[in-house]
């Protein structure tokens, strides 16, 4: 009898010192960094592709990002690839890159919030007002770009008159038009010479697609 309740002992350690394994290698996975995906990639004829074909030296790239306030996978793509476009690509001579934050006028919130970052850029914060607004987890209105604005300490003021008029209408307008030119339908999608991607892209992408095109 004894000599049973040592084997069993010894089985019940030695299964949890397998469970102990299992999941210690769970653990690993869980803590591996994610690795970009190379995926929602179109063709002209926009159909995906993984693989590409050779294709000649190209000499300038044209780059054109189409994002806005309030879609699915627009905040990280807001926050952290287009800043790393603007960063990589906007000072590059063989680079044409256009960065389109792309309003449906008809959205009080996405209206108002373009808004505030064109009325902020008047004071050289841009970005701060960009990025604070992505960040926000309250509902985009005039009432928020306003309360950001004081945030960021912008001239009260000044900043609120800015929000308030017509004075950036025509500009949110105009950008709407090159999207539906583009045939922009959903964003976040960004444009390189024929190809497109769509989602939220890492900037892995966006440097993989333009060596790709360059025959890199």
């Amino acid at each position: 009898m004894k000599k049973l309740y040592s084997s069993t002992f010894l089985s019940i350690i030695l299964a949890f010192f397998v469970y102990l394994g299992i999941q210690e290698q769970q653990i690993d996975i869980v803590k591996s960094e994610p690795i970009p995906v190379f995926s929602n990639i179109f063709r002209p004829d926009f159909q995906p592709v993984n693989e590409f074909d050779a294709k000649p030296i190209v000499e300038n790239v044209n780059i054109e990002v189409f994002y806005t306030f309030g879609c699915r996978d627009c905040k990280n793509f807001g926050l952290y690839t287009v800043p790393a476009i603007n960063e990589k690509y906007s000072d590059r001579g063989d680079i044409n890159l256009e960065v389109y934050l792309n309003p449906d006028t008809r959205d009080d919130g996405q209206y108002f919030a373009v808004k505030g970052v064109k009325c902020a850029e008047e004071y050289e914060k841009y970005w701060e007002m960009h990025n604070e607004l992505f960040l926000t987890s309250e509902p985009l209105s005039q009432r928020e770009v306003d309360l950001t604005g004081q945030g960021l300490e912008l001239p009260l003021y000044e900043f609120r008159n800015c929000i308030k008029s017509e004075k950036y209408h025509d500009f949110m307008n105009a950008v709407n038009d090159v999207a539906k030119e583009k045939g922009v339908i959903k964003m976040p999608v960004v444009y390189i010479n024929d190809y497109m991607l769509t989602g939220d892209q890492p900037i892995e992408n966006i440097e993989k697609i333009i060596n790709e095109i360059r025959n890199f």
